[in-house]
């Protein structure tokens, strides 16, 4: 994947991260703590203006360093 494909801003997130694909919709995301626990469900997250943004709300997660790992929406197309 090209990095540039994927905007995460701000860095440092303090309430909120917001999570930006450049061309793609972005499917599913998992949040791992510095210990590798998925915290995830810890968050909450709404879609933002565009199919391509999500918006991370990091108010009940404690300071700290996290892995933010993303699936964007990928299309293939089959020719017979």
């Amino acid at each position: 994947m090209d990095l540039e494909a994927l905007k995460v801003f701000p860095i440092p997130a303090q309430d909120q991260l917001i999570v930006e694909g450049e061309q793609t919709e972005i499917e599913s995301f998992t949040l791992l703590n510095a210990q590798g626990t998925d915290v995830t469900h810890a968050v909450a997250f709404q879609k933002g203006h565009t199919p391509n943004t999500v918006i991370l709300d990091l108010r009940a997660l404690p300071a700290g360093v996290y892995l933010l790992q993303t699936a964007l929406h990928t299309e293939r197309v089959v020719l017979l």
